[in-house]
């Protein structure tokens, strides 16, 4: 309800019915998974209805970096997951660099400050998913993800 966008209940189910038409038509797909960096720190410094901002900003910002037939979800607090249909592990790896500048470029404002705020991305890209299952899926972009948080932050990591 905050960001507009599918929640994780949601998400799962979108990632279910992704999974089985890339299996059917035999195409590949791709997925991303976000944090935003720091997130705590904006929600204990300034409050929480700035992290509440914070979020529905970034949320937008991934809107206008994605195309219209991939899906974008809140998976969790301040993590997002977008599910990249068709996509090559190039196009993943622009949609994801595109994003991460987007969001570092973006003037987050409080009190008519501009606030730093960036985000760190995990991408992984799916050529064959005979056997993988929702779970497998959001487990390797969550290792993806994992490892560029683990590697400083504002960063795209591809798994």
């Amino acid at each position: 309800e905050l960001t507009g966008k599918y929640n994780r209940r949601h998400i799962v189910l979108e990632i279910e019915k992704e999974i089985e038409r890339a299996r059917r038509y035999k195409h590949t797909l791709s997925g991303i998974m976000i944090d935003v960096d720091d997130f705590k720190k904006y929600n204990d410094r300034y409050g929480h209805l700035l992290g509440d901002t914070i979020l529905k900003e970034v949320t937008a910002v991934f809107g206008h970096c994605i195309r219209t037939i991939d899906v974008l979800g809140r998976y969790g607090g301040d993590e997002f997951l977008i599910l990249l249909p068709e996509a090559t592990p190039e196009t993943a790896h622009v949609v994801a660099d595109r994003i991460k500048k987007a969001v570092a470029g973006h003037p987050f404002m409080h009190k008519k400050k501009a606030l730093k705020v960036t985000v760190s991305i995990g991408v992984h890209y799916f050529s064959d998913l005979t056997n993988v299952d929702k779970n497998d899926f959001v487990d390797s972009i969550d290792k993806a993800l994992y490892q560029a948080k683990n590697l400083g932050k504002n960063r795209v990591f591809e798994k």
